[in-house]
Parts: C-alpha cells; structure tokens; sequence
C-alpha cells in the first residue's frame, strides 16, 4: 500500500516562510513525490504563494521569532492545537527553535501519533545576544517537548553530541541526517563563461573584478562585522575585488545588519547587497571566494552550495561547519570574530588562483559523497517508512494487547499488568461497582439477566457479577489471555473476540458492559453499533473510558484515544441509546490509587457528580450508561 491509499498526511512547521522555501523546499517536494499529503505551517510572508505553487498546503500561523514573547507565544500554541486537532495528521515535523517547543507540545496534546524534529542547531549555540537565563530556558524547554518526539533528526554530528552531553534527548531517538545539497542544481557545468559575463554585466560589476561572496541572513551573528572590517583592509591590497552579500534584511532580530551599517563603512560600490534571491546558484558561479565567518552554525548549507559549485570556501571553525569544510583541501577554516584572519585567507586564495580552483573541486567531491540531495532524502524517506511501519501500520489495539499479551503468558495478575500503573483499572472497578450496585435487586437483576463485558481480561469484573447472580459471558482479544481466564473460573462462558465482531446473536443480552476498550480502537462508532446489536432493546450499555478533559493527559505517555463525555452522549444518541447517567471516576495518576477507596468511603465522588461539569477536569475517565431504545 502506498502512502496516497494510506493518505498518510504530513504537517511541517516552521517559523518562517524563507525556511520552507530555501531550507526545505526539496524535502517537502520529495515528500510530495512520495505521495504524501503534504502541509505546512509558518508566519505569513512573500514566499507562501511559491509553495501553494507547488501543491504545498500552507496554513498560515504567526509564530514569533523573539526568544521570548508571552501573549504572542500563547495564541500560537492554541491555533496549532486547535490545526492540529482539525486536520489529524499522522506525522507533525517540527524545525526551528520556537516551532519545536510549541508544535512538538500542540502536536502531542493533539494526539499527533508521529513527531518528528529536526535540529538544525543547538540550544546552548544560541545568539550571544541572548541572556544566559533565556538559553537555560530553552534547553530546559527542548528536553520537556523532546520527551513527545519520535525521533530527532540532526544535520550534523556536532548537533549530536551537544544533544548526548547536556542529555536533552534520549540517545535512541536522535538520528543523522545531513543536509540535502541539489548537486543538479548547483553544478557548475551549468555555468560557460558566456553566461558569467552575462550575469555579471547584469549586476553591473565589471567584468575584471575578482568577487567575494557571502550568503547568508543579515545579523551580527553571521559575521558580517568581522567580514567588513576586513573587507576594508582587502580593498586597501586589491583594487580589483568586489564583495557581494545575498540574503534578508531581518529587522526583527536582536542583532540586525541594516543598509545603513553597511554604508557607513564607505564601501561605495564595492560592495553589491542584492536581498533575497532565488538565483543563488547563478550568483555563486560569478563568485570566485565565498566567505561565511558565522559565530555559530549548525552545518551551513550554503557551503555546501558553494562547494558544490565548485567555490573555494572560507569559514569559521564553530559547530557543524568543521563538518562542512575539510581545511586546507575544500577551504579554509579560520577562528570566530577574526578579521584578520579572514584577511589573510582571502588574500592567500586572491593570490593563489590555483590552489583556489583545487579547492573548489575537491569540495564539489565531497558534497556529491556526503551531502547530495538523493543521499539524504533516502535517509529521509527511509526514516518515515520505518515510523509509519511501526507507529501507523501497526493498529493501537495490537500494539496495546501485545503487552497484555506477554503479560498473560507470564500467568500476571490483570492489574499487575498494566491497568493498575497505566490507566487505573483497578479503580474503575471501585467506582464501577459502587455505581452499578443500584441495579442491584432492580428489574435489571435476576437470574436469567444475560451480561457480557468486552475486552474482559482475566474476568475480574465478572466474577463479582456471577456471585450475584447474572449469567456471565466474557470476549477479549486475545487468545492467551482467554485461556487464562477459562483456567480462573470455568463458570463464565469465555471467548475470542473484538469489539467489532461479537460471536453472539442480535438482542442476545441484558446489559453489556465495556470498560477501558474503546480508548484503544481505531473506530468508536463501529464498536458502539456492534454493542448495540447483541444488546436487547431497553439493556444497559456501561462504558468506562479516558475523559479527554483530564489535567492527567499531562502526563499520558501512551497513544491513546480520549474522548469528550458531552460529545459522546451525542454519538450515543446518533446510534440509539437514551436515558444517560454520566458520572466521573476520581482518580489519577497510578501513585494515588488508594485515593480510590478514600472517595468511595466518604462518598466525595457523589458531591463531585453533582458538579460534574466543575469536577470533570479530576475524573480520569467517565463512566456513561445507556438504555437501548432503538
């Protein structure tokens, strides 16, 4: 089956239009290529409608890019939620610092199955610029969400390591992936000298003018500061050298570089500022240096495209970029905040044409090696197949009974299992039994009353009920766990079934109860129609399952299915049911479990009932009855 009859449908989301379409444009077309049902989300901007162009689904969504902003943070947490929620998608990869806090977080509340992060820096390399407590902050922050991540890309080992050394993902999550370089695209071959002059004429630089490069977003934090400075002392040597910078103006960061800075270095024109450009690789061919003396960096994928064109590349040692340069063989590295250095390197590369040009192949070499597009979009590719094989593919009610099942053939008590640490099992019987006890003695009690509880375990709810009286009968998925339960008590006619098919004839049955079943089925509305069938007109249908108004969804680490109570009664009434008593059941965590016997005892859950809807946030699950009326 591929993904298109699967309708496998992806979400990634990002701060910032610029990143979708330079950053990752190629990964959301090969995904498309893949017949996934691609969508993003990022702040409104100039490139969307490009991406909408290429079948790119975009939701616009204001994510702000300041490290720290409350009112602004708040609303986009909530309309990703609510995205989220609307559109179920199977798989939300998140990029970018902001966009991984809160759409990792909106992603798991959402009940996302498939998050997926990719690191294309870390939070400890961070702008100077920012206060110490800030970056604490969202370190602090990266290890909280990266708990709901399925796996964590890296573009590079260094990301990697900082990862493992301050511990904020598990180590079995976190991935290499590299960074995928078009070498298609960026070839020089592409490229005859005819078109080089071509361009040049069209950028108004003579065509004897030897030309400095860089590419890069116009902040402090790229360098630019040290590269004027020492671009001063270049044009002092060479007369002949013209600096050209591409990228956005980014106004809205803490340390932005703005015309006006440029000018007052008195550059004239020698120095070309031309923005943002969708003709990177025409502009790389007439460069003869690329320069990028960043402070920090994750990889640095226009290195990559430089190299790939066949440039010789000079950059700072720091981070990733050790990575992407191979000093002295595809460039030179030089230290951070160094004009002088950067200098020396531009003039030993002016001086040395050769060297140079040696540089530059060597580095397209490397780039088609380690960093062409198909390498790390197989990477890519590869890595979801294996997620949807497990998390998607496989359905929750094998992957849940699996665990049950194990747990049966190592002969375990229900509640040792999992109920009693996972979802309160034993609980729901305490609450159970003391609102089913009414029943007791009432017209729904005699001997020849007919119960069937599905998804029955090893019986334990049953067991009180055929003491009472009724005519027991109980369905679990699993083969092990009936034998089991046959070998506890032969009086209670045990067998196999799920919820969707019941091997009992129509109105077989006096009251049936399901209990912690519907929170791991796919379909609810399938399974309540089967109840339905074998149960006879004016029975009792019992459901217990997770409340999704529950502060413990917090805290719920396995994929499982809430539901709203309020809604539910609607569903209830669509399929035929009437007469609704909904309750609560009062407990939460695993480690508050004698609470149970508490509440019971002083009966608090009768005053929370009469306040239910003050009171639901508290109940773990909720506990519904219903009268077939039709």
């Amino acid at each position: 089956m591929n993904n298109k009859e699967r309708n496998v449908k992806i979400c990634q989301v990002v701060s910032s239009d610029f990143t979708l379409r330079f950053m990752l444009f190629d990964q959301l077309k090969f995904l498309r290529s893949q017949d996934y049902d691609v969508h993003a989300v990022c702040s409104p901007g100039k490139w969307i409608q490009s991406l909408e162009n290429e079948g790119i689904k975009v939701k616009t969504i204001k994510l702000s890019r300041r490290m720290i902003s409350p009112f602004s943070d708040l609303l986009a947490f909530i309309r990703l939620f609510f995205y989220f929620k609307k559109e179920k998608f199977d798989i939300v990869h998140v990029h970018t610092p902001k966009a991984e806090i809160y759409g990792q977080l909106s992603a798991y509340l959402a009940g996302v199955p498939i998050i997926l992060n990719t690191l294309h820096g870390f939070g400890s390399d961070l702008p100077r610029s920012l206060p110490y407590w800030q970056k604490k902050l969202y370190l602090l922050l990266q290890k909280i969400t990266g708990k709901y991540s399925s796996v964590v890309f890296s573009i590079s080992d260094d990301i990697i390591n900082k990862a493992k050394e301050h511990k904020i993902f598990s180590a079995d999550v976190l991935l290499y992936l590299g960074r995928d370089i078009d070498t298609d695209r960026f070839n020089p071959q592409n490229f005859n000298d005819e078109f080089k002059k071509r361009k040049k004429k069209e950028l108004s630089i003579p065509d004897d003018k030897r030309i400095v490069g860089i590419v890069a977003r116009l902040v402090v934090e790229k360098g630019y500061l040290e590269l004027f400075e020492a671009f001063q002392e270049i044009l002092k040597k060479y007369d002949n050298v013209v600096l050209l910078v591409v990228g956005p103006l980014e106004p809205e960061k803490k340390d932005p570089i703005n015309l006006e800075t440029i000018k007052s270095y008195g550059f004239g024109s020698n120095v070309i500022f031309l923005g943002d450009r969708t003709d990177v690789q025409e502009l790389y061919s007439v460069m003869d240096i690329f320069v990028l003396p960043s402070r920090r960096e994750g990889l640095g994928a226009v290195i990559l495209e430089a190299s790939s064109m066949e440039r010789p590349v000079i950059a700072t040692n720091t981070g990733g970029i050790l990575e992407a340069v191979d000093d002295g063989k595809t460039g030179i590295l030089i230290p951070v905040n160094n004009p002088n250095k950067i200098v020396s390197a531009i003039g030993y590369l002016l001086d040395n044409p050769e060297i140079a040009r040696e540089m530059g192949i060597m580095g397209r070499k490397k780039v088609i090696q380690k960093f062409s597009k198909k390498i790390v979009l197989e990477r890519l590719g590869s890595a979801y197949e294996e997620l949807i094989k497990k998390k998607l593919n496989t359905r929750l009610e094998d992957e849940w009974f699996s665990k049950y099942s194990r747990a049966a053939r190592d002969g375990k008590k229900e509640h040792e299992i999992m109920f009693h640490s996972k979802t309160g099992f034993r609980n729901d019987n305490v609450y159970f039994f003391d609102y089913f006890k009414k029943h007791i003695g009432s017209r729904d009690y005699n001997l020849k009353n007919k119960i069937l509880d599905v998804g029955c375990g090893f019986g334990d709810t049953l067991m009180p009920l055929l003491e009472l009286g009724f005519q027991c009968y109980g369905v679990d998925y699993i083969p092990e766990i009936i034998e089991a339960a046959k070998n506890k008590d032969k009086s209670i006619n045990f067998q196999v079934a799920d919820a969707y098919n019941l091997p009992f004839e129509d109105g077989f049955f006096d009251i049936v109860i399901c209990k912690g079943v519907l929170q791991v089925l796919s379909d609810s509305e399938r399974a309540i129609g089967e109840l339905k069938r074998v149960l006879k007109k004016d029975g009792l249908l019992i459901i217990v399952t997770l409340n999704v108004f529950a502060l413990d969804i917090l805290l719920q680490k396995e994929k499982l299915i809430r539901y709203n109570p309020y809604r539910f009664k609607g569903l209830m009434r669509q399929n035929g049911f009437d007469r609704f008593n909904l309750k609560g059941v009062y407990v939460m965590p695993s480690f508050l479990d004698f609470m149970a016997d508490v509440i019971i005892k002083l009966r608090i859950h009768r005053f929370f009932n009469l306040f239910l809807p003050l009171f639901i946030i508290f109940s773990h699950n909720f506990y519904l009855e219903a009268r077939k009326v039709r």
